[in-house]
């Protein structure tokens, strides 16, 4: 039976310089080449393919985190088909493409020469003091050569004069010996590794990864050239992207694990492109573990990277710092991504002068400088400050990127945009505060629904109560939260931006589970990343939900659906049916021939009455494994508008059923519609089962429902007409209806568009017929509900004549009704024959009916009259 209840109620891919036209990219990856990790305890036997076709991407003998050494790179005819074949295989992990990833910068004026991102006067026309403040740092601090920095890029001309006194060296390898002397598999590795021609000698024939080391650490004060921000570190050049300013995914995990094995302090990443690698993810949560700060640029695309992700920047991991592009105006840049979750901070990005080779390649310059725009180029400013505060603090990786975030300018055009929502300030970060903001004491839970509880309390201050805080760090749990158990407790994503001391602040905690009891914290944060000291405890419970709309998908009704979408009973979540995106029997699969897309939009759901709901479907999917070749988007309409991204589904296994739920408190008190829509992107390799959805849901507050009034129009009732006049006196009784929640402050009795009555109860004539009365009760909130009630009149049937004569057997009955369009038949003999007003039923050589008869009519009245015996 169907069920429908509705209750009224950058480059990995990015850091290319063109933004995407729609949620499809094209990522490219060497063909012939896929990353494969193997499971614990397994060699590269259990591939099945020839040891020459077989490397390790990261040549080690000894067990690396995060598994990596386990990663390989196998040689394969089609990297598609040879992924769908490795992933069945019991002992792998993963298996994934190689993908190409590039440089992310815009060239610019080679001749521009004013370090406007350091020091920032108004030289190129551009606002005063649009820069991080070099110069007031390096009061402070001008950088340690005890402070590493790998620059991950397509190397670095290290016998540039403005970078030789500042390259790091390996103090542990004898050069060109021939000898690993340092035992880290990598032979006379003494100036760090080329890993595109696997050798040691990682020089810049691009000249990208010398421009960024000049913003990091040129030499200062040596009369030549520009300043780095750094005056003083070590730059390890590591070489992956080539001299056309592209590389691999695989290059780029060996580099990121080269520099984590050899102990850097911050890696700098000015390139992306490609899909999600978890080989690369892994190889950066690597090297968080080992304390190891990566900084990444957030991509030359001009888009959202919380909606479209690019990579490395947009990747969880809590090391990663991703950089957006400012111009001198303190402007976030047309070409920068950005992202309120996945882009941390900005820096200057547009017309960055710096080193360059001076030789022949894409970015040579015979003056051996050169200005370039681009998020490449704001990258370096953040890694130079990180190595500022490194050698100032000798501050743990995490505890230097609280100072990089808490110490931005706030930045108008960079509010909602970014994590920080400023540009960087390396005199802010590098600030010697040790006066912790005071405790919050008054934070009070104010109001709840069944997934949130929002919380108030008063600003304090970033010295004690004066100044302005940084920023809040509030924390729940469903137990009681303590210091010793505050970094177990959930961090809330998202707070506001410290208002001044004394003021009155208030945050919304999303996505919280039904009737259900939390406890809130919080602390104010300075610049410098010191915390006060933990609040009051706040103590609140959720209210219970309710289901406001539920589909089960027993059938189509209310659903649109269009491409390979259908009801299919072979694979469901619950009953017998689910909405699923393939051809069906018998080959159950989305392989048309060609690339193909389809949506399934649900119909509309009136939520303006309701201030928080969530929607929760269960979903099924087979797929190819790669979101760069079939996508799953669930999407949503506002107000009968266009539809857009609500969120992408990825990453859960494949073969089983997942419940999603979504928070939709930001689409409350709208009427919205959802869309499941699928894209294989190509034709390729489409012969998987697809995507099937079952259950869908959406949740509120239980006390937000309204349940309508259970009307009770009585028992259906058969009366006579008692007096032959056609009508009947008939009361009809309503009073049994109730309303579960509320009260009935209305009746209304209809026959049709006939009304009868207002009151529960009513007395009303009827003529002879049978009549459908609905009772329609509406309650305080204006809800209704409805019954109906049959009610047969009957007409007055009366026997005139009834006789039997004995000598030829002969019956004779005459009868009328009040009823004139009345079938009247004689019980027992047959139906009567009408003679003008009345009718007769005669008949000879019958049987003695008896002492009586009865007459019966079409409109239900009958009669019985005594036989006259002759």
């Amino acid at each position: 039976m169907k069920k429908i209840f509705f209750f009224l109620p950058f480059v990995l891919v990015v850091l290319l310089s063109f933004a995407y036209a729609s949620n499809h990219k094209t990522s490219n990856f060497v063909k012939g080449e896929v990353i494969v990790k193997l499971k614990e305890n397994n060699n590269a036997d259990v591939l099945g393919v020839e040891k020459e076709k077989v490397r390790k991407i990261i040549p080690t003998n000894k067990k690396l985190d995060m598994g990596l050494d386990r990663l390989y790179l196998v040689k394969v005819n089609d990297v598609k088909s040879a992924i769908r074949s490795l992933e069945k295989n019991p002992g792998i992990e993963y298996a994934e493409p190689n993908y190409i990833v590039k440089i992310a910068v815009i060239p610019n004026d080679p001749y521009f020469s004013n370090l406007y991102g350091l020091h920032n006067i108004g030289q190129t026309g551009g606002t005063v003091d649009a820069d991080i403040d070099a110069p007031e740092s390096w009061d402070t601090q001008t950088g340690s050569s005890n402070v590493v920095v790998a620059v991950i890029d397509t190397g670095v001309d290290y016998n540039h004069e403005d970078l030789s006194t500042n390259m790091w060296t390996n103090t542990n390898e004898i050069p060109n010996n021939g000898i690993d002397d340092d035992n880290n598999t990598f032979v006379d590795d003494y100036l760090g590794w080329d890993f595109i021609n696997n050798d040691n000698n990682p020089i810049d024939d691009h000249g990208h990864g010398t421009h960024v080391s000049g913003t990091i650490g040129a030499v200062a004060n040596n009369g030549i050239g520009v300043a780095g921000v750094s005056w003083n570190v070590k730059i390890m050049p590591l070489k992956f992207l080539g001299a056309d300013g592209f590389g691999t995914t695989a290059n780029a995990v060996s580099a990121v694990q080269y520099a984590t094995t050899m102990n850097v302090h911050i890696m700098s990443n000015s390139w992306g492109g490609g899909d999600y690698s978890q080989a690369l993810r892994d190889a950066i949560e690597a090297a968080n573990q080992a304390g190891i700060l990566f900084v990444a640029a957030s991509g030359n695309s001009g888009v959202n990277t919380d909606v479209t992700p690019n990579y490395p920047s947009a990747y969880d991991n809590e090391n990663i710092v991703a950089v957006a592009a400012t111009d001198h105006n303190d402007t976030l840049v047309y070409f920068s991504n950005y992202g309120a979750v996945s882009v941390d901070l900005a820096a200057p990005g547009v017309s960055i002068l710096s080193t360059v080779p001076q030789g022949l390649c894409s970015f040579c310059d015979a003056s051996g400088y050169k200005s370039l725009s681009g998020t490449s180029m704001a990258t370096p400013h953040v890694s130079g400050a990180a190595a500022l505060i490194k050698a100032q603090y000798g501050a743990t990786h995490l505890q230097i990127k609280t100072r990089l975030l808490r110490g931005v300018d706030s930045i108008v055009s960079l509010q909602d945009k970014i994590v920080s929502e400023g540009r960087l300030n390396v005199f802010s970060s590098l600030e010697n505060d040790s006066i912790a903001p005071a405790a919050i004491t008054d934070l009070t839970a104010v109001d709840k629904s069944f997934n949130s509880i929002t919380l108030n309390w008063t600003a304090t201050g970033e010295d004690g109560s004066s100044g302005t805080a940084s920023a809040y760090e509030l924390r729940y749990s469903t137990s009681s939260i303590s210091d010793a158990n505050w970094d177990t407790a959930v961090k809330a994503t998202n707070l506001p931006k410290p208002k001044s001391p004394d003021s009155s602040e208030s945050f919304k905690v999303s996505g919280l589970s039904s009737s259900t009891t939390y406890y809130f914290a919080i602390k104010a944060i300075d610049n410098v990343g010191n915390a006060g000291t933990i609040s009051n405890i706040a103590t609140e419970t959720t209210t219970s939900s309710a289901v406001f709309f539920y589909d089960d998908f027993e059938s189509d009704v209310g659903w649109t659906a269009n491409g390979l979408w259908h009801l299919e009973n072979s694979k469901y979540y619950s009953l017998s049916t689910s909405w699923t995106y393939n051809k069906g029997a018998p080959t159950y699969d989305y392989d048309t021939g060609t690339s193909n897309s389809g949506a399934l939009t649900s119909p509309s759901i009136d939520l303006t009455s309701k201030s928080s709901a969530s929607l929760r479907f269960q979903d099924y999917y087979e797929t190819e494994a790669s979101t760069d070749w079939d996508q799953r988007w669930v999407q949503v309409s506002l107000n009968n508008g266009p539809f857009t991204n609500l969120a992408q589904l990825y990453g859960e296994p494949m073969n089983s059923w997942h419940q999603h739920e979504i928070d939709l408190a930001s689409y409350a008190g709208n009427v919205i519609q959802f869309r499941f829509f699928f894209d294989s992107i190509d034709s390729f390799y489409n012969n998987y089962w697809g995507w099937s959805i079952d259950d869908f849901t959406i949740l509120t507050d239980a006390a937000s429902i309204n349940n309508p009034p259970v009307a009770n129009a009585g028992p259906d009732q058969i009366v006579a007409d008692s007096d032959g006049s056609g009508n009947e006196t008939v009361t009809l009784n309503g009073s049994a209806s109730y309303d579960p929640d509320g009260t009935i402050i209305g009746y209304e009795w209809k026959e049709g568009t006939t009304l009868l009555g207002t009151s529960s109860i009513i007395t009303t004539s009827l003529p002879v017929g049978t009549h459908s009365i609905q009772l329609k009760v509406t309650d305080n909130l204006g809800v209704s509900g409805s019954d109906f009630v049959s009610v047969a009149v009957t007409d007055k049937v009366t026997i005139t004549r009834a006789q039997y004569k004995a000598s030829n057997k002969e019956i004779l009955v005459e009868a009328v009704s009040t009823k004139p369009d009345a079938v009247l038949t004689l019980l027992g003999y047959g139906q009567m024959t009408k003679q003008l007003s009345k009718w007769v039923y005669r008949k000879k050589n019958v049987a003695d009916p008896g002492q009586t008869v009865t007459v019966t009519s079409s409109y239900g009245g009958s009669a019985t009259a005594n036989v006259k015996h002759i």
